[in-house]
């Protein structure tokens, strides 16, 4: 077996996400002077950071790169000896095809379309919720969170995701140093057993939503989903809808209230949501980087990367670059080619529940618009804020009011 690649370098990485001036100026340096920089990472091992656009399309197009980061060689992103998130199963390509193409049924824009109706209503449930509350309000904890917790269990046909227990657990999941080893395998245990729960109660009381339709391929066609892919199915939805919707939702806000000239434009034209949900997807200013695996040597434009090595590629980065968009750090509703940025990936591992995070957006935008006409942020931009962590970066709270 090669050796992993864990030189040691002096550029740490995450970089400090509370500065977003001096963050965007760090990423404009390395994509001008040094596109694909090593980077050391909290375990001390290293990694290739990828800046630019073209070649973060290339590396999240390319089968040579692999999601599988649980082999023995990847660097580790974190400290401990879970250094990084595992999925058995990923590295079977058949596997995944299948598993892909199973969910995929599940979430054609078509289907995604059919809940509309009920997670608008959720969303203007929420809006009135917030309506109630004492000013200042943090709009991640108060609405953003609480729309794609209800949203994933309209989309499972579970109950009501008890959203602080959920949050918990995924904090802890991200977090990024040794001492919270024990911490993050409780939350993780914690996290299965619940699933678990989940699929006995859904067999014991089926019906005709997704997880009832994942329990009977494996119920009723031989085994193809084991009880231990069930279960991470419904891990990797929940957590992945919870956290990233949420996210985007909360940091959009920001986003158009920060540009309250084209926030008036939206309230007044609201045809205009569409193109401004693609925007906030592309301008956030913080995304956690994807990490990929080089299963042989690849030629990245200037730079080899070796294989074993692991590559991270920071999409907040290229979604930014000047080679790719003209004026990418200009906010602009209106732009004509939003759509083929990176924030849902590219390629083999683009993500599958997409269209359903483009209609909780689409919905949560709309009633925050609807609901609140002088919704503002309760402190100056600049005093917002930032995180970067293995799941989840942006705004650590966005307080507002009305």
């Amino acid at each position: 077996m090669d050796e992993p690649v864990t030189t040691k370098k002096k550029c740490p990485f995450p970089f400090d996400a509370d500065d977003l001036g001096a963050l965007a100026r760090t990423y404009g340096e390395l994509r001008e002077h040094d596109p694909v920089p090593e980077v050391t990472l909290p375990s001390g091992d290293t990694a290739y950071l990828i800046t630019r656009y073209a070649d973060a399309q290339a590396v999240l197009g390319d089968r040579r790169f692999s999601s599988d980061i649980g082999r023995p060689e990847a660097a580790r992103l974190r400290e401990g000896s879970d250094g990084n998130f595992t999925n058995p199963y990923i590295a079977d390509r058949a596997w995944h095809l299948r598993w892909r193409k199973l969910l995929t049924r599940a979430f054609t824009p078509q289907q995604v379309e059919t809940m509309r109706e009920s997670v608008q209503a959720i969303a203007h449930e929420l809006a009135e919720e917030l309506a109630g509350r004492e000013r200042p309000v943090d709009l991640l904890q108060a609405f953003a969170f609480q729309l794609p917790a209800r949203g994933i269990s309209e989309l499972l046909g579970i109950p009501v995701l008890e959203q602080r227990q959920v949050r918990g657990w995924v904090d802890a999941l991200a977090t990024s140093r040794e001492a919270d080893l024990a911490e993050r395998a409780e939350a993780g245990m914690a996290m299965w057993q619940y699933s678990l729960g989940l699929i006995a109660d859904k067999r014991a009381h089926p019906g005709e939503h997704l997880i009832d339709r994942l329990i009977a391929v494996h119920d009723d066609e031989d085994g193809k989903l084991s009880e231990d892919e069930l279960v991470m199915t419904i891990i990797a939805l929940i957590v992945g809808n919870n956290e990233n919707t949420a996210r985007q939702l909360g940091q959009g806000m920001f986003l158009l209230l920060n540009h309250p000239d084209q926030l008036a434009e939206l309230r007044a034209d609201r045809s205009l949501l569409p193109g401004a949900i693609e925007e906030i997807l592309r301008s956030t200013p913080v995304y956690t980087a994807l990490p990929r695996f080089a299963t042989e040597e690849v030629q990245l434009g200037e730079k080899v990367i070796p294989c074993n090595a692991t590559v991270l590629v920071a999409r907040d980065s290229a979604q930014h670059d000047e080679r790719w968009i003209d004026e990418p750090h200009t906010f602009d509703i209106r732009r004509k080619t939003p759509t083929r940025h990176l924030a849902f990936g590219h390629g083999p591992s683009f993500c599958i529940g997409a269209s359903f995070a483009r209609l909780q957006m689409s919905c949560g935008f709309t009633a925050l618009l609807d609901r609140f006409p002088d919704l503002a942020l309760a402190v100056a931009s600049e005093e917002v804020s930032w995180t970067y962590r293995l799941l989840g970066s942006g705004a650590k709270t966005i307080p507002v009011t009305w």
